[in-house]
């Protein structure tokens, strides 16, 4: 359910990783502060990412409510879109990061070919 490396992060929603509230859903902002380049991802539209030299900083909004949360956390590169409202984004390790206009490209298709299959795509990001 969790598991926390130097290499990044992963805490699933049942790991019970951050409060929740009994019997009904809740709508939360993520704050994630690791060392330089650790990029933290969960639910939500990406608010703001910003580095210190020192520090990551990455701020998540949920506009739904929501039970609980799955986070992962590693050295990704972000590449983003709008598509619309919505977000496209593409995290990538170093090594994999001249993928993400080729990713990109493709969320932007795919997105246009659901949206016409089953209407308006509901959430506020798209992340690979």
């Amino acid at each position: 359910n969790a598991t926390i490396k130097p290499e990044g992060t992963f805490l699933s929603a049942a790991s019970s990783w951050h409060p929740q509230a009994l019997n009904f859903d809740t709508l939360f902002t993520v704050k994630i502060v690791g060392p330089k380049g650790l990029f933290g991802v969960t639910s939500g539209r990406l608010q703001e990412h910003f580095s210190d030299g020192v520090t990551t900083t990455v701020v998540w909004q949920s506009r739904y409510p929501q039970d609980s949360l799955t986070l992962a956390a590693g050295y990704y590169q972000l590449q983003e879109q709008q598509l619309g409202d919505i977000q496209l984004l593409v995290l990538l390790s170093p090594q994999n990061s001249s993928l993400a206009s080729d990713y990109l490209e493709s969320l932007r298709e795919y997105m246009a070919l659901y949206q016409k299959l089953f209407g308006p795509y509901p959430y506020e990001k798209f992340a690979v």
